[in-house]
């Protein structure tokens, strides 16, 4: 090998051995892009729950605190009958709408019978209709709520009156044992799962991936209809239900808008949720320490959740 040669081949060494840092220092440049989005990653997403964490231990009102130790956790579960009343609600909500009403029976419903149309152009048009709710802001449906279920001239209380059904009649949102009820009723037919049509587009898609060759396997072993759902279509788009299920459980436990909007978690707490105590506490009662202690405590609640639904929510499909 000449002289020239070894010193090429040196040279091709000494740059595979490049550390990372080397590598990241020689094209700096580029990296500079990406700078400002990492620093508002730091400040906006990253730093409130550090924060929170840190302040959770603290009696603090936003400007002075003081070192509490665990007594935001000992007041939260004996003494805040506010928090512990709030825990029932925010679980039937979840249980009952978000998990197997608006996140799985409907959405999956719907996703079947979009699935089974066999022109393209109808199942276009059905996919197209249920990304239109996309584009509706959330406020605005949560106030046509609050419209048809206005006790005066609300649409609920007005077609029980024309059918005769006055007896039926209510006010949903401000009778203590209907309130919690009538949320559950919010966003019929359920389809939309959470405002939107996402939910029933994923199933969707979980559907259409599945391999024409099982499917028609299922057929020819006589798996049709809803044995073929149970059998086949469900096992493969496991996945698509566990990550919705998870969505849901965090958007229900950390979600606090609709009742805000709509009852504020009244009348009294019978449609109060921790997130929106949380708020109170934190932004209008400026008890910012408390507040990080609730927001801990959903936090672990939510991470709990998360691990118990990917470790157990599995087919037998799913290794």
């Amino acid at each position: 090998m000449t002289a020239i040669a070894k010193k090429r081949a040196a040279t091709r060494g000494r740059v595979k051995k490049r550390s990372l840092l080397q590598e990241i220092w020689h094209k700096k440049h580029w990296y500079l892009f990406l700078l400002p989005t990492f620093v508002s990653l730091l400040i906006f997403q990253y730093y409130p729950p550090l924060s929170a964490l840190y302040h959770a231990f603290f009696r603090w009102d936003g400007v002075t605190k003081h070192f509490v130790g665990l007594a935001h956790f000992r007041y939260m579960f004996t003494e805040d009958w506010r928090f512990l009343a709030s825990i029932p609600n925010v679980f039937i909500l979840m249980v009952v709408k978000t998990i197997f009403v608006s996140r799985l029976f409907m959405p999956i419903l719907v996703a079947e019978l979009i699935y089974n149309i066999k022109r393209p152009r109808w199942a276009y048009t059905y996919r197209l209709l249920l990304v239109i709710p996309m584009v509706v802001p959330m406020m605005v449906i949560l106030y046509l709520w609050e419209f048809i279920f206005e006790p005066n001239f609300g649409l609920a209380n007005s077609l029980l009156g024309a059918a005769g059904l006055e007896k039926l009649q209510s006010g949903w949102f401000s009778n203590p044992k209907m309130a919690l009820n009538t949320f559950l009723l919010v966003n019929f037919p359920w389809i939309a799962g959470g405002g939107t049509g996402l939910a029933p587009l994923i199933y969707l898609a979980g559907l259409l991936g599945i391999p024409d060759a099982i499917v028609d396997a299922a057929r020819i072993d006589g798996a049709t209809g809803l044995r073929r759902i149970w059998h086949v279509d469900l096992p493969l788009i496991m996945g698509q239900i566990k990550a919705m299920v998870v969505l849901g459980v965090i958007g229900r436990l950390q979600g606090y808008a609709p009742q805000l909007i709509i009852t504020d978690g009244g009348p009294g707490v019978a449609t109060l949720v921790p997130s929106l105590h949380m708020y109170k506490q934190a932004f209008m009662y400026a008890k910012m320490g408390y507040g990080s202690a609730i927001g801990l405590v959903l936090f672990l609640l939510i991470l709990l959740l998360t691990f118990i639904s990917m470790k157990y929510l599995r087919s037998s499909v799913e290794y």
